[in-house]
């Protein structure tokens, strides 16, 4: 079964929302705690999901770009 934030954070005795800082904005918590949750994290394997990061955030972080067919391929390097 893969481990989740909720798990981690159960180890830890903190809140997901802790765990989350960890990862993506230490700053927001002491050393101390940042260095607990991410050994919890290394001994469980627990790698955060960026597919279960985009659908929080609802944001991908990609540009698409259309472009007609008749522009010669010239640009396209």
């Amino acid at each position: 079964m893969r481990v989740t934030i909720k798990d981690i954070a159960e180890l830890a005795g903190v809140s997901k929302t802790t765990v989350s800082f960890a990862f993506n904005d230490p700053s927001r918590i002491s050393a101390d705690t940042r260095d607990k949750v991410l050994e919890i994290a290394r001994v469980h394997g627990y790698v955060p999901d960026p597919v279960a990061r985009i659908m929080s955030s609802k944001r991908i972080g990609t540009i698409g770009l259309l472009l007609p067919q008749s522009i010669p391929t010239v640009f396209f390097r």
